[in-house]
């Protein structure tokens, strides 16, 4: 679990680094986004893991990006 804190403290650290640094707003807590953003990246691996296909792997995390991106406006 120590694990997790620290990558979603990372992640949170991102997304804040990203607004700063574009100009936007997060329409959500970023503690949220960046909780919703790990665990989908955490399904995605195993998902590969499992099919090992890259190609779909690297579709689901564009959508996972327009997915984040939806949920930020310009100040």
């Amino acid at each position: 679990s120590g694990q997790y804190r620290i990558r979603d403290s990372e992640a949170q650290l991102f997304f804040e680094n990203c607004s700063d640094h574009t100009g936007t707003r997060w329409l959500e807590p970023v503690e949220s986004i960046a909780r919703f953003g790990m665990a989908t990246l955490d399904g995605l691996v195993l998902r590969w893991l499992v099919d090992g296909d890259d190609l779909e792997v690297l579709a689901q995390i564009d959508d996972l990006s327009g997915l984040i991106a939806a949920k930020a406006e310009d100040r």
